[in-house]
Order: C-alpha cells, then sequence, then structure tokens
C-alpha cells in the first residue's frame, strides 16, 4: 500500500514538477543560444540583450523551486488538513506510511528540481562570462568540463547529502506548523503562519545558542570540523522533532475544514 502511496503522490505532484523542469531547460537552452549567437558580435545592443536575458534565468530558476515547494505545501494542507483529509484518514494505511509517502515524493521532486535549478545556474553563470568576454565560445566546452570535474568530489556528496537534509527540514517546519494551526478551532491558517515564525525563531535562538556556548570544544576541534560535523546532526535533530510534533498533532481528532 505504501508503493501505491508513492506512486499516486509522484504523480499528483509531477504536475507541477515537469513544467518547472521544462521551464528550466527552456530558459538555459534561450540563454545559451542567444549567447552563441552574439558571440563575437560587436553590437552593444545585442549583447545587452543576451546579458539581460542570461541574467534573468537566476531569479526564474530560483523561482520554479519556490513554486513547486508551494504546491507540496498547499497539497499537503488541502489532503491531509481540508476536505480531503476525511477521506486520505480513512484509508487503511498507517499515519507513518501517509506522513512518509508525502515527505519522500516531496524530497525526490524537490531533489530533482533543484538538480535541475542547479545545473542552469551553472550553465547561466558560464553564459554571462561568455556575453561579458570573459571567455570565448571556444573554451565554453572547455569551461564547463572544469566545473563538472571539480563538482565531482567528496565535498560535493557532503553538500549534496546536508542539501537534501535541510529540504526534508524546511517540508517538515510547513507542515509542522500547518498541523498545529489546523488544530485549532477557527483561524486556521492565520495561526499556521504564526507557528511557522515561532518555530523558526525558537530553532534560530538554540542554534545560536549552540554555537555560542560550547567555546571550549570549537577551540580544540577547529570550527571547520565542528560545522561538518554538527550541521548534519543538528539538522537531522531538529527534523526528527518537528516529524514527531507534526506525527502528533495528525494523529489527534484535528477539526479538519
Amino acid at each position: 500500500m505504501f508503493g501505491k502511496l508513492m506512486k499516486y503522490e509522484l504523480r499528483a505532484l509531477a504536475k507541477a514538477g515537469i513544467p518547472v523542469i521544462i521551464a528550466i531547460a527552456a530558459a538555459v537552452s534561450f540563454s545559451t543560444v542567444l549567447c552563441f549567437t552574439t558571440s563575437g558580435v560587436e553590437s552593444t545592443a545585442m549583447q545587452f540583450l543576451s546579458a539581460l536575458f542570461t541574467l534573468l534565468g537566476f531569479p526564474l530558476i530560483g523561482a520554479g523551486v519556490v513554486l513547486l515547494i508551494v504546491v507540496i505545501v498547499v497539497r499537503f494542507r488541502r489532503t491531509m488538513l481540508g476536505d480531503e483529509g476525511y477521506l486520505t484518514h480513512t484509508l487503511p494505511v498507517s499515519l507513518t506510511a501517509l506522513l512518509w509517502s508525502k515527505l519522500l515524493s516531496a524530497l525526490i521532486w524537490l531533489c530533482v528540481v533543484a538538480a535541475a535549478a542547479l545545473a542552469g545556474v551553472v550553465l547561466c553563470a558560464i553564459n554571462t562570462s561568455m556575453t561579458f568576454g570573459v571567455m570565448s565560445a571556444k573554451q565554453y566546452a572547455a569551461t564547463l568540463r572544469d566545473t563538472v570535474q571539480v563538482l565531482a568530489d567528496w565535498n560535493t556528496l557532503y553538500y549534496t547529502s546536508l542539501g537534501v537534509l535541510v529540504l526534508l527540514f524546511v517540508l517538515l517546519q510547513f507542515f509542522t506548523a500547518l498541523s498545529i494551526g489546523h488544530s485549532f478551532p477557527a483561524k486556521k491558517m492565520g495561526y499556521s503562519v504564526l507557528f511557522y515564525f515561532a518555530i523558526d525563531g525558537t530553532l534560530r535562538v538554540v542554534s545560536s545558542l549552540g554555537l555560542i556556548l560550547p567555546l571550549d570544544l570549537w577551540s580544540s576541534m577547529g570550527s571547520d570540523i565542528v560545522l561538518r560535523v554538527a550541521l548534519p546532526l543538528v539538522t537531522a535533530a531538529y527534523s526528527g522533532v518537528l516529524y514527531f510534533l507534526t506525527w502528533r498533532m495528525q494523529s489527534r481528532h484535528l477539526n479538519l475544514a
């Protein structure tokens, strides 16, 4: 049954994920074609146009990722806390399976879109360099190959794993705030927003205290080592707390509306 839930969630999110990936690919392709077309052309207007479209690619790529997060959050509210929640909670599966199907499917699509966005940002950055004459069209392939070689190391694996944990944490922060906010009989979204910022502020304070208090540990081990070890552990711990809160609030008889 969990597999069926995952398949259903992945298909539902594909309606937003696939258009976002297509939009990113289209924006990067247009920027690349424009850069190669205007490369070597001594026209200020053409170079300005190429640079403009290339630089606009950065916020558009970021907007695609944000749009997918919004779709995921709205879908969670509708299927778990809204009118569809009555049907969702009557399925012959455990609450744990419901939550993890939504978390994993959302995480998979976010990772795919984030990977596409990262590739788009790298290509747009290379296109910008070519537009402003930092490199020529002949150096494009070599620069792209060197960039891939730089990214293919253990640091990339570490930061990729950390990024996945951060995405999971971001999803759980939204899910927890919505679950708590919708436990109130009225003004559910207002309370959800309030608890989102309350959770965010609390975690920021706790994180700040964690960085300030263990000064002897920092000085003895070195800040870089501590950060590399602490960041994934702290992110996983925060995610565990948020998951428990979400599960706890969902397991209660919520006032679904």
